[in-house]
């Protein structure tokens, strides 16, 4: 299964990273990063997609745009705590819009933390070159104003939402 999975990263990987793909594809993506990471991690974490919504499945998003925020929950939520974790994917379509939420039970982040991240004055740790920034930047490239990355208030752990508007950028293919 882990070889596998490895198979699969690195054909994905080998493709670019400029391109979009179903948010399903994504998803298949992430889901092989994380058997990946659960080899080193054994009982570490659990991951749970929850999409409610078919047709969001079909929306077209730039490729590797989940994956670093996974992979952030991990490293800076996560592991620090201690203790197993949860990490939770869900969406929805509303309109135009694509939301995609990646939600945590770590040790949180702060809004000036983030905001620090996001405008380049504090570095990520461990995953600088495809962290929070990058996922924002590249999402602005692609979607232009019509994009966010933003951190939700949630009682516990960390909560990134991504906010897409799939139509202004021909993103939308349902």
């Amino acid at each position: 299964k882990a070889v596998t999975a490895l198979s699969k990263l690195l054909k994905n990987m080998a493709k670019g990273v400029d391109e979009r793909v179903t948010l399903r594809e994504e998803l298949d993506f992430v889901r092989d990063y994380v058997t990946i990471e659960k080899l080193k991690y054994v009982e570490m974490f659990d991951l749970e997609i929850n999409i409610e919504e078919e047709t969001l499945y079909d929306a077209r998003i730039v490729k590797l745009t989940l994956q670093p925020l996974i992979e952030n929950a991990i490293y800076h939520g996560i592991k620090p705590k201690n203790g197993r974790g949860h990490i939770l994917v869900t969406g929805e379509l509303v309109d135009d819009w694509a939301y995609i939420y990646v939600v945590d039970d770590g040790i949180g982040m702060s809004r000036e933390t983030f905001g620090r991240i996001l405008s380049g004055e504090q570095k990520e740790t461990d995953t600088e070159s495809f962290g929070l920034k990058n996922v924002s930047e590249r999402l602005k490239i692609f979607y232009g104003r019509g994009t966010c990355i933003q951190l939700d208030d949630t009682p516990i752990g960390t909560s990134i939402a991504l906010c897409i508007n799939l139509k202004r950028s021909g993103g939308h293919e349902v």
